[in-house]
């Protein structure tokens, strides 16, 4: 299954479920300055979960454009670290609630998707209950051992409870691992998804934005609870093309890959060194072509520095695989 299909699979399945589809926003939003860019599926749509402005549906589906500064060093040092990537999302608006996001989620998986049920396992908040129990009671979709109970905040570890930043809309989050079985050069042990053990890759992320983080640290609950659900389609196609761990090796990347190929004379996938620069040229060429595209400049600060540093980065390997 190509992107594009991988696209408009996801799209239409929504749609049959009631929800209106948005084109994406930008990488910067105009009337957020708080962020340097839209970092997630969800921070376009903020405005309707807060309810300062009125949504045009109450169910809202999404392949938003998203860019991760944070992942410019690990870029290249594996096969699944990029900066700019697409979020697959559906978003209920004080709508439907834990049931019938995970409910819709697994079927768009197993069913339409092909995942094999026993290669899944899933995450929730470590009380959060309820989520647990509509897993593996309601709608029995998973056995109890194949559910993990991850993060407390109390000590510290928000795995599984998911926020853009240190403040605003956040809440407990379940998420769906492809089970890879044990992994060569990892010692046997019980591994859980919360681990770089290799053995599990994340598909999808289905946050619960049930409350406000203020800039003490409380939360205060929403008058209106959303659903929040983002999917890498750069993850999903490399599972679903059969090359995961690799997204440089799905349809995403083949074409840059091809032409890097073309210019150094060098083969991907034959020296780790050379690896290593060529998934550096590609990814930071792409997101350095989606930047401009949105009217950023290359500068000596703010934006327009981080796309200089994606530049200057992607030259200097670009020098190095050559």
């Amino acid at each position: 299954m190509n992107s594009e299909e991988i696209r408009e699979r996801f799209i239409k399945f929504f749609e049959a479920k009631g929800h209106v589809r948005l084109p994406s926003a930008p990488l910067v939003l105009k009337d957020d300055p708080s962020v340097l860019f839209t970092s997630a599926g969800m921070q376009p749509l903020v405005p309707y979960f807060n309810g300062v402005k009125q949504p045009p549906a109450k169910r809202l589906v999404t392949i938003q454009k998203v860019f991760r500064a944070t992942d410019i060093e690990e870029v290249g040092k594996d096969g699944y670290h990029q900066t700019f990537f697409e979020m697959l999302g559906n978003f209920g608006i004080g709508d439907y609630w834990k049931k019938e996001a995970i409910d819709w989620g697994w079927e768009l998986l197993t069913k339409q998707f092909g995942f094999d049920p026993a290669t899944l396992v899933a995450t929730v908040y470590f009380d959060d209950d309820e989520a647990f129990d509509i897993w593996t009671k309601e709608l029995a979709l998973l056995p109890n051992d194949r559910m993990f109970r991850l993060g407390n905040l109390a000590l510290g570890d928000d795995t599984n409870f998911w926020s853009p930043g240190p403040i605003g809309l956040c809440g407990p989050c379940s998420e769906v691992f492809v089970d890879r079985g044990p992994q060569p050069g990892v010692a046997p042990h019980r591994c859980d998804p919360s681990e770089n053990c290799g053995r599990y890759l994340e598909i999808w992320n289905f946050v619960f934005q049930q409350y406000d983080r203020k800039a003490d640290g409380s939360l205060t609950p929403l008058k209106m609870k959303n659903i929040d659900t983002g999917v890498g389609l750069e993850r999903l196609a490399q599972v679903l093309q059969g090359v995961a761990g690799d997204a440089y090796r799905t349809d995403l990347f083949q074409p840059l890959m091809k032409k890097i190929e073309s210019l150094s004379g060098k083969k991907y996938g034959q020296a780790k060194d050379v690896d290593l620069s060529m998934r550096i040229v590609a990814e930071h060429s792409r997101a350095a072509t989606f930047f401009i595209a949105d009217g950023i400049a290359p500068s000596n600060e703010w934006r327009g520095y981080v796309l200089r540093r994606l530049i200057r980065r992607a030259a200097l390997h670009g020098r190095t695989s050559a």
